[in-house]
């Protein structure tokens, strides 16, 4: 069976112009595709820390400013999250913070101005940042899930600088020996699974090949490696539980909302020829259901195989003059 998470990073599209700017008609713009797709249960991450606080005086900003449309997305079986990013001002530029004490305190002081409005259980941290001390904070406050995974993926960061200057150093983040599929991470090293499968924390992986993130609002074809990897699995008769995601402001977009309907014909396609049931779920329920098989393979050994395929029919067909 074929379980996919659909999870939108919602965030109030800040820009930094010098000071921090809201700009939340991309988060309309996402109810509106929601509604257009009511076979999917979607899970809205909802963006609360100190950048938003900077920008608007709170934390929850986004919860209580949409408070009434969250409501009916709930009542309809949408799942609402919290999306986190670890962020500090250093020499008047806002950058990624790495100080494991700051961010485990701010995470904190974020859950508890939202966790009153919404029960939380679901997370994903800004720029897909992991760590010890952020996982064992995570599972101190009692969430069920963090979707930050990149399995295979490492950046040490790269410096953003708008036209002011004020953006510092981001995106760093370290997830080169996960596992693709969900897993419990273990207390001494958090990308890898607990060897005592213990903990309720579970880590569920966004789709990845060892180079990339597969996002939906990017183009997709039917060679590619992540989805062939999944083809592969499924003819096997593997179940498969993939978290695919994007954010809010790109669904503005008329190019990148097409990207969207496309994975989902091409995920209904897979599902089709492989003969497989097709669950677009919650990411709570899709754990739910992956925490009761013992049928799921880390997906990473067939992307990647499926990957040096592509390499070369490119270079044969490049060879041969066909592009």
């Amino acid at each position: 069976m074929l379980h996919v998470s659909i999870v939108w990073h919602v965030e109030p599209g800040l820009r930094f112009e010098p000071n921090l700017i809201v700009d939340d008609e991309n988060i309309s713009c996402l109810f509106d595709l929601i509604k257009a797709t009511p076979e999917i249960r979607h899970t809205l991450m909802i963006q609360a820390d100190d950048s938003v606080l900077s920008a608007t005086g709170k934390r929850a900003y986004l919860f209580e400013r949409f408070s009434s449309e969250l409501r009916e997305l709930t009542a309809d079986g949408h799942e609402i999250g919290w999306h986190f990013h670890p962020i500090e001002i250093h020499e008047g530029r806002w950058q990624q913070s790495l100080d494991q004490l700051r961010i485990c305190a701010a995470a904190e002081q974020a859950f508890n101005d939202i966790n009153f409005a919404f029960p939380i259980a679901v997370c994903s941290t800004g720029w897909c940042y992991g760590s010890n001390e952020l996982t064992a904070t995570y599972r101190r406050l009692g969430l069920r899930v963090d979707c930050s995974a990149l399995p295979g993926l490492f950046n040490p960061g790269v410096d953003v600088a708008d036209r002011y200057g004020n953006i510092g150093r981001v995106n760093h983040h370290d997830w080169r020996q996960s596992p693709l599929r969900p897993f419990k991470p273990g207390y001494e090293n958090y990308q890898l699974e607990s060897p005592a499968q213990d903990g309720s924390l579970v880590q569920f992986p966004a789709l990845t090949t060892r180079d990339n993130l597969v996002s939906l609002n990017e183009s997709v074809h039917w060679y590619s490696p992540a989805y062939c990897g999944v083809k592969r699995a499924l003819t096997e008769g593997r179940d498969v539980y993939l978290q695919l995601y994007s954010h809010s402001f790109n669904m503005r977009r008329p190019d990148q909302r097409m990207h969207f309907y496309r994975h989902i014909k091409l995920l209904n396609t897979l599902a089709a020829e492989t003969g497989s049931a097709l669950n677009f779920g919650t990411v709570s329920s899709v754990i739910s259901a992956w925490s009761r098989t013992t049928n799921c393979i880390d997906l990473l050994s067939y992307v990647e195989q499926e990957a040096l395929w592509v390499k070369l029919g490119k270079r044969i067909m490049h060879k041969a003059g066909f592009i």
